[in-house]
């Protein structure tokens, strides 16, 4: 059985008043010369806090001192993967997963044995951008327009983007190839591209003005 997700959501603001302003201090050698690649502030912030706050995650029962452990999200060509933890150039045998979204920042984190996880933070109020139906399936509509059902937008686009985080091996993220449905039992299951049913645990919480969605997934 798989079991519970370890996940933090922390503001972001916050965070940046607790890490060192010296980065040698905290950030890996490989992960100064990532954090000097971003040259935009709000996205070198989200950057750094998810990096806080996971590594702390991952330091909890760890002697290793936070610049020994590392979270590469980008592979050796720079391109974008999914997060990976590393102790001293070493690979860990856990899952992690980022989102961030306005001022907060969520990360979640697995051990071995317990399935690839994946969080994703949404704003309860999506932006127009996001509100079109083109992303939507034909069940998911009518889901929607169930006003007793209590899913929104945002619920669907958070449990579509966390059950892909946990799965994907690279491949584009496309909405509208995944199926969200509701249980009677009130869960959630998403159908991946395949039309084959992700064996997932999904989990949807509110906080503050954002709906949080984790996936553990098993495959």
């Amino acid at each position: 059985m798989m079991q519970p997700v370890d996940y933090h959501i922390a503001s972001i603001r916050e965070l940046e008043q607790q890490w060192p302003r010296e980065p040698n201090a905290w950030l890996s050698r490989l992960e100064q010369q990532r954090c000097l690649q971003l040259t935009h502030p709000q996205r070198r912030s989200e950057w750094m806090a998810a990096r806080w706050l996971g590594k702390r995650m991952l330091s909890e029962g760890c002697e290793h001192p936070l610049s020994q452990i590392e979270i590469r999200s980008v592979n050796s060509e720079q391109h974008p993967c999914r997060p990976q933890a590393f102790v001293n150039d070493v690979l860990q045998p856990c899952d992690v997963s980022i989102s961030h979204s306005a001022d907060w920042v969520a990360v979640a984190l697995a051990t071995s044995g317990n399935g690839r996880i994946g969080i994703d933070l949404v704003p309860e109020h999506l932006p127009s951008k996001h509100s079109m139906n083109v992303w939507l399936t034909q069940g998911e509509q009518v889901l929607l327009n169930d006003v007793g059902s209590g899913v929104t937008l945002s619920i669907l686009w958070g449990i579509k983007e966390a059950v892909y985080k946990a799965v994907n091996h690279g491949e584009a993220f496309r909405p509208a190839l995944w199926d969200v449905r509701r249980l009677p039992d009130q869960q959630y299951q998403c159908l991946a591209p395949s039309d084959v049913a992700v064996e997932c645990s999904i989990q949807v919480v509110r906080h503050e003005d954002h709906i949080v969605a984790v996936a553990t997934c098993s495959l």
